[in-house]
């Protein structure tokens, strides 16, 4: 892929590949590129505008169109710093992330959430979600948990199918909210899931992190017990005006199908592959037990 593209006389600078899909991200003054094959940008394409169709705070498509072979398309500037990299800074400077912060944060959050609950249909399909949290690969990586993962996922899936289905971002947390958006709303993580994954998501997705040692990736910053209490608190005053039951009720359930998405593929980093390994294991046998 080319180091730079200049579109409409704006030129767009290479950011990165995205992981595990042959998409790069170039960036431009005001906005960002997003680059691939036909099949890919138009699957991606497609599945955004069903977010902007449904009102989610994510960034408006420019244009779209090919060069040098391959599809794009342009979507608006929604921020120049996301929020992982914010409470990173936070974390680093003051210990804790600050209320400021935090209150944009939740802010965004409850526009995603309001947005994410207008687009509810009938209730979600066991199989949708057991591909979207990618059970197929906890089982390949897995066998020896297998018929574990079964009865804990049979357990989560009890419980959480009483929630509707909604168009799921399905990787929800700091490090692709940015100030005025939510970004990488496309086909790599969304699926139509039970509602209430993507806001419990949020908040727990920084316990899949050592908090120290000698690992490629470390936890960069993690919630309050209170930031945690008010966020999921906002998420429950939403869910009950739509007259459904609090996902607050459903922590340890969505935690767990959380737990096995972030558990899988992650052979490129091994030491917190195996971090993970022993940490899923143990939550797991926790969870089926109680």
């Amino acid at each position: 892929m080319e180091k730079s593209f200049s579109i409409d006389g704006e030129n767009f600078t290479f950011v990165k590949t995205r992981m595990y899909v042959p998409v790069s991200v170039y960036r431009g003054e005001k906005s960002y590129l997003r680059i691939g094959t036909a099949e890919l940008i138009k699957k991606d394409a497609a599945i955004h505008k069903q977010f902007l169709q449904f009102g989610f705070p994510c960034p408006r498509i420019i244009r779209e169109g090919t060069i040098s072979g391959y599809s794009y398309y342009i979507e608006e500037s929604v921020g120049d710093r996301h929020f992982g990299e914010i409470f990173r800074s936070d974390i680093a400077e003051h210990g804790v992330i600050s209320g400021e912060h935090f209150k944009k944060f939740l802010e965004l959050g409850e526009r995603f959430i309001n947005a994410q609950l207008s687009s509810m249909r009938d209730a979600a399909l066991e199989k949708d979600f057991w591909l979207g949290i990618h059970m197929d690969y906890a089982l390949y990586e897995l066998p020896a948990l297998k018929d574990m993962l079964r009865v804990a996922f049979n357990k989560s899936w009890q419980r959480i199918s009483v929630f509707p289905a909604v168009l799921t971002h399905g990787d929800f947390n700091a490090f692709n909210q940015l100030e005025h958006g939510v970004i990488d709303t496309d086909s790599k993580y969304a699926f139509w899931g039970p509602a209430g994954y993507d806001a419990v998501t949020a908040m727990v997705q920084p316990s899949f992190f050592p908090k120290h040692g000698d690992y490629e990736h470390l936890q960069l910053y993690d919630f309050s017990r209170e930031q945690m209490q008010e966020y999921l608190s906002m998420a429950d005053a939403l869910f009950e005006k739509h007259n459904l039951q609090k996902p607050s009720d459903f922590v340890p359930d969505f935690t767990f199908c959380r737990s096995v998405w972030s558990v899988v593929r992650m052979e490129k980093v091994p030491k917190l592959q195996a971090w993970r390994y022993k940490a899923f294991e143990e939550a797991v046998r926790g969870y089926v037990k109680d």
